[in-house]
C-alpha cells in the first residue's frame, strides 16, 4: 500500500469521552453556575444522553439535573 503524507502548521488533538465523565463534568459546571458545590452532601446530580428524531434526522443533547435538598441545610443549621 502507498500512502502520502502532507505536514501542515495544525495540531488536532482529540480524545474519547465517557458517559460517566460527561455527566460529571457538565452537572459539576451547572453547579458551579448556580453556586453550589456537588461535594455538598445536600446536592445530587444526573445526566443522559436523549436523542430526538425530527423530519431533518436525530437531535442530540445531554439533559443535566442538579438537585439540592434545602430541607437538609435547615437541619444542619440547627445542629450548628
Amino acid at each position: 500500500m502507498k500512502s502520502n503524507a502532507t505536514r501542515t502548521n495544525t495540531t488536532t488533538y482529540s480524545a474519547t469521552v465517557h458517559e460517566s465523565e460527561i455527566t460529571a463534568t457538565l452537572c459539576d459546571l451547572l453547579a458551579k453556575q448556580n453556586g453550589f458545590s456537588l461535594e455538598s452532601s445536600n446536592v445530587r446530580c444526573r445526566g443522559y444522553h436523549s436523542a430526538e428524531d425530527t423530519s431533518t434526522g436525530y437531535r442530540h443533547s445531554w439533559k443535566i439535573e442538579v438537585t439540592v435538598d434545602h430541607s437538609q441545610e435547615a437541619s444542619h443549621e440547627n445542629e450548628a
